[in-house]
């Protein structure tokens, strides 16, 4: 290698120079201009005049150019971090179990939309369509805060969507249905099929925005329980069972009559307050705050167990099995579990008049 070659005549640092000058295309040709156009003046005035106002188109075109070429790329995620501030809540574990893209050709007519897919690149509208799984505690600010982390995501890494529609589930097994938790679609003015041929070949976004389709229990519920409210309230149940098993049920109010007296309820309050050291009051706001609230991830994990084994062996009986045995498939699947047949029960009991109110 010749040592008293020089560095900006390498071959690297000509391909850096190439690069640079492409990337500042409008400097670069301003540059050339100002070389040839003062090259021959040699009036001092005149040749300064001449560069100053070449210097001024420059900056005036280049500028444009940097703030397409920089700010363009970016557009969509700073409109959905921005829609992801706005929405509050936090990121949840999200798990994305099918996604399906799609392009059509844009044209308001049948006609008008084959005349463009005949062109040599014709508009399209890019689709994409998610289903993802998300915890079935999740509440409606995380939910939002999750989506808008979703189309963030995908729309970083592919610009040229043009919509998004996310079904969103609390389950893997209902994936193929409707959605069970919420949808959202993220389009031009929040519809589909609004994309026009200027939107899709700009990728311009600044009328974009989400539309929520969220099922009314995500939106009503209530503050989650905490694990010792719901300690409380299961064993308030269990206590109350004990009571009903030992002593039978509380006589039925006469007709006319309101449920005023119920000493056996009464009694189940009043060990469960001693047992916690709380008041006879805070435990009815505990009782009545995890009646109204969504069982947790564990509680619906439960009564789904114990509602499969029950339809499984409802079904063998349906097919000429042996006769259903509820209470041996109680026992199975408590000890299964870890708990007793009562709280296996009583969890049953509280996510099935849950899921009736939903």
């Amino acid at each position: 290698m010749n040592r008293n070659k020089k560095w900006y005549k390498a071959w690297w640092a000509m391909i850096f120079w190439i690069v640079l000058g492409l990337l500042f295309l409008p400097f670069t040709i301003g540059g050339v201009l100002i070389y040839f156009f003062t090259k021959k003046i040699t009036n001092s005035k005149i040749k300064i005049t001449l560069i100053l106002i070449v210097s001024f188109f420059i900056l005036l075109i280049g500028g444009g150019w940097l703030s397409a070429l920089f700010s363009s790329s970016s557009k969509i995620e700073i409109t959905n971090k921005q829609q992801e501030r706005k929405a509050g809540g936090k990121l949840r574990e999200y798990q994305v179990v099918d996604r399906k893209i799609s392009e059509q050709v844009i044209g308001e007519s049948l006609d008008e939309a084959f005349k463009e897919s005949l062109k040599e690149n014709p508009a399209k509208n890019k689709e994409l369509v998610l289903r993802v799984i998300v915890p079935s505690d999740i509440n409606e600010e995380d939910l939002k805060f999750t989506v808008n982390h979703i189309i963030s995501e995908e729309t970083w890494g592919d610009k040229d969507l043009d919509e998004i529609t996310v079904f969103l589930f609390d389950r893997e097994e209902d994936t193929n249905s409707a959605y069970t938790v919420a949808r959202a679609i993220w389009a031009f003015e929040g519809k589909l099929g609004k994309v026009t041929k200027e939107i899709a070949k700009n990728n311009d976004r600044k009328d974009y925005r989400i539309t929520w389709s969220i099922k009314s229990r995500i939106i009503n519920q209530a503050t989650f329980s905490t694990e010792e409210e719901t300690e409380i309230y299961y064993r308030y149940a269990e206590i109350y069972g004990d009571i009903i098993e030992k002593e039978g049920l509380d006589p039925l109010p006469k007709l006319g009559e309101k449920d005023t007296s119920t000493p056996k309820k009464d009694k189940a309050e009043k060990i469960t307050a001693e047992e916690f050291d709380i008041s006879a009051n805070r435990l009815r706001e505990i009782l009545d705050k995890v009646s109204k609230s969504k069982p947790s991830e564990e509680e619906l994990r439960i009564f789904r167990t114990y509602d499969d084994k029950l339809n499984e062996a409802i079904d063998k009986e349906s097919a000429g099995g042996e006769k259903v045995n509820e209470e041996k498939i109680r026992e199975e699947v408590a000890v299964s579990l870890g708990i007793s047949p009562r709280k296996l029960i009583d969890i049953w009991i509280r996510v099935f008049a849950w899921q009736q109110e939903e």
